[in-house]
């Protein structure tokens, strides 16, 4: 594993307040079920002003179940998380989540669920601050053969044939 996982957007899943199984430890293969671990069910569970469930909702706790990820909404450290994230005439819900592995737990620094929206959108903001270090490669140390193409219209076989190549 390379990096972090991090999920953001609208997974059209109404999960209530379900998080998924974590398995505390990855060469441990026995999972452990929050409701287990007082420490652990006090940190990652979830309270939801929807308490609405569908079928995509139980196969996305299902996915984080099998990725160890978190559904970071409703979250005791971020209070206004839980709030509906769609709403229009025919009702509200929460189908916009911000989902991530364990080690970003303690990187995400607030998450907040903005009131206003775009007129043209029924769906809320998802407003998230991350705590992390951008490690940069110098381009000397780039091991990616990379070209940069521009389409000339008077060149097209050029071009194509450019592509062809690389």
């Amino acid at each position: 594993n390379d990096g972090n996982i991090l999920l953001i957007g609208e997974f059209n899943a109404r999960t209530s307040r379900n998080q998924g199984i974590i398995l505390s430890n990855r060469s441990n293969p026995n999972p452990l079920w929050l409701d287990e671990d007082p420490t652990l069910a006090s940190r990652y569970k979830r309270s939801s002003e929807d308490l609405g469930e569908n079928l995509f909702g139980s196969e996305l706790v299902k996915l984080c179940s099998a990725q160890d990820l978190i559904i970071r909404n409703g979250l005791k450290k971020c209070p206004n998380s839980s709030k509906m994230t769609c709403i229009h005439g025919l009702g509200s819900s929460v189908v916009d989540y911000v989902i991530s592995d364990l080690p970003l737990y303690n990187e995400m620094i607030n998450f907040d669920i903005l009131n206003d929206h775009e007129p043209d959108s029924d769906h809320r903001p998802l407003f998230i601050t991350l705590n992390f270090v951008m490690h940069r490669v110098p381009i000397e140390n780039n091991t990616y053969n990379q070209k940069n193409l521009i389409f000339d219209k008077n060149k097209k076989d050029l071009f194509l044939n450019e592509l062809k190549t690389n």
